[in-house]
């Protein structure tokens, strides 16, 4: 694979594609826990009005509740993080192996049999691989 092909798809075919998956993926898991932390928030508060009978601590309920509204937008912040490298990274891995053996099947319908087939012997599709590996091996001797 020349020093081109592996700067053009480096991650995936298409990058654009990859990064609004990866966007959207986090966003909506992040977005599920910050609605959540919201959600008790908004409980809080309510609670806090609607007790305003009864002798009770209410800057206790204010205070637990921006501490709530602190954590939830870190907790935002952390899982957009985690959720976006990991969706790199497990997109990367599933699409990548397609995309090589995408490529090494157009060189064997090129006539180009000396390209050779690389995947990590982690990748989902290495078995797959070896057997086009012979395959091409196989209508290059004929």
């Amino acid at each position: 694979m020349s020093a081109k092909n592996r700067k053009t798809f480096g991650f995936i075919s298409h990058p654009k594609i990859q990064f609004k998956y990866a966007i959207l993926n986090s966003l909506f898991v992040s977005g599920v826990i910050l609605l959540s932390n919201l959600l008790v928030v908004y409980r809080l508060r309510n609670y806090a009005d609607s007790q305003s009978d009864i002798e009770m601590d209410t800057a206790l309920l204010y205070n637990i509740t921006d501490f709530t509204m602190q954590m939830g937008f870190l907790t935002f912040l952390v899982s957009f993080l985690i959720t976006f490298v990991s969706t790199i990274v497990i997109t990367h891995r599933f699409v990548g192996p397609f995309i090589s053996i995408n490529r090494y099947v157009d060189s064997l319908i090129n006539g180009k049999f000396d390209e050779g087939l690389n995947l990590r012997t982690s990748d989902e599709m290495h078995e797959i691989a070896g057997k086009l590996k012979i395959l091409g091996d196989r209508i290059k001797s004929k």
